[in-house]
């Protein structure tokens, strides 16, 4: 697997090229890191791409940084950027239908819940991962983006409280 990175850091090029390995990716991944981010975050469809943190390394444990990368990489694997672009334009087409903005919201909630079970991977990725979605969501309930996200809401009827819940019982 060949991946371009601007990161200087050996061995988590190492564990990303295992990861995408053991998820049968054979694409090029780029790793990118920006000051501005709080968590990893999957992006491109013509360039796919994991940004990190640049404290990535530093803040989080190797198991907590596998299990987000697992998830990220998942997202990448599934062409989830594209399949987002895809439903933000025929939400935007039929921005006047309910089920357009319903089904939008499916398909992201989908492609989480599959990403999510790509940290099963690990002996203790699930765990892991769900640990990290708690910090990070405690972190960005300062943010106003945060509400858009689905990181905030009323209880267990977040999205977040529903993915630490699920990860925690494939745990």
């Amino acid at each position: 697997v060949l991946f371009r990175s601007h990161l200087a850091q050996g061995d988590l090029n190492d564990r990303v090229a295992a990861i995408l390995q053991r998820l049968s990716v054979r694409r090029k991944i780029r790793l990118l890191q920006s000051p501005g981010l709080t968590g990893p975050i999957a992006f491109g469809i013509l360039r796919p791409s994991v940004g990190l943190p640049v404290d990535f390394a530093a803040r989080f444990s190797r198991a907590e940084q596998d299990a987000m990368l697992a998830h990220e990489l998942a997202h990448l694997a599934s062409r989830d950027p594209l399949w987002y672009l895809l439903a933000d334009v025929s939400s935007a087409a039929l921005w006047w239908h309910p089920q357009a903005w319903w089904a939008r919201r499916r398909l992201h909630r989908a492609s989480e819940l599959a990403a999510d079970e790509a940290a099963a991977i690990f002996p203790d990725g699930p765990g892991a991962l769900a640990r990290c979605l708690v910090s990070l969501g405690k972190q960005m309930t300062g943010f106003p983006a945060a509400s858009r996200m689905g990181v905030e809401g009323g209880g267990f009827r977040s999205n977040l409280a529903e993915r630490v819940q699920r990860l925690l019982r494939l745990a």
